[in-house]
């Protein structure tokens, strides 16, 4: 996979992500160069989404990421970036399917289920969006996007 291939999950999130929290620098695949080593760890860091002027990491977690090997890999390298001042945030496949099969979900379902992400762990960011009740209100953009996104994929 090239840098230029997402995977549905992520660009979904990303577009959502960007109407939510629309004064933020959002990236998809941005490689984190100069991370300096914390407890003798490094790593080298490509983030599925990065939101960059907050310095937040979110890290789309497929069933991949279950197995033994690729565990140990996720907690060194969270230990990281944490170490280098990122929020790293772990959406996991069985929390947020919403993400991983659209198709399979209503649109009103799949907000929600966004929201609730942000709501959960970016609350603290909340101070990017122009109101609480922005998130409210951008259902109808979040639909847009949805609906491009679909015309894209499967148009």
């Amino acid at each position: 996979m090239t840098n230029t291939e997402y995977r549905t999950e992520q660009m979904l999130l990303a577009k959502l992500l960007r109407v939510l929290l629309p004064k933020s620098n959002i990236k998809l695949e941005e490689p984190l160069g100069n991370l300096d080593k914390v407890d003798e760890l490094e790593c080298k860091c490509i983030p599925d989404i990065l939101v960059e002027d907050q310095k937040i990491v979110i890290r789309m977690m497929g069933e991949i990421h279950n197995k033994r090997k690729r565990t140990l890999k996720d907690q060194d390298q969270k230990i990281v970036l944490e170490g280098n001042g990122y929020k790293v945030i772990d959406v996991w496949y069985d929390e947020y399917p919403e993400f991983w099969n659209p198709k399979g979900f209503e649109q009103a379902k799949i907000i929600h289920a966004v929201k609730e992400l942000l709501l959960k762990h970016l609350v603290d960011t909340v101070d990017t969006i122009d109101t609480v009740d922005t998130i409210a209100t951008n259902s109808e953009k979040i639909m847009v996007e949805m609906g491009e996104m679909e015309e894209e994929k499967y148009g």
